[in-house]
């Protein structure tokens, strides 16, 4: 059974971090974890512009706040190990 969400069908239920699968430039898919918001605003005013609405992000310390793109797939992290 698959807990994954499709993306933009439907999105989030809050600003959290989720499991994400990302459509990359050569076809394949990758998971990995991307924040989720809906209000760029509300992250970074300077680098996500105020006509900006809900969307996944991420950080990288060298370049700041970016924009996850070609997201396909949303699903809750899991519960930590104990």
């Amino acid at each position: 059974m698959s807990n994954w969400n499709k993306y933009p069908d439907v999105t989030p239920p809050g600003n959290d971090a989720y499991l994400v699968t990302i459509t990359t430039f050569g076809g394949s898919h990758v998971v990995r974890i991307a924040s989720y918001t809906t209000n760029y605003s509300f992250v970074d005013e300077y680098k996500f512009h105020e006509n900006l609405d809900s969307g996944f992000y991420d950080y990288d310390s060298e370049y700041g706040y970016y924009l996850v793109r070609n997201v396909i797939a949303w699903m809750p992290l899991p519960e930590p190990a104990e």
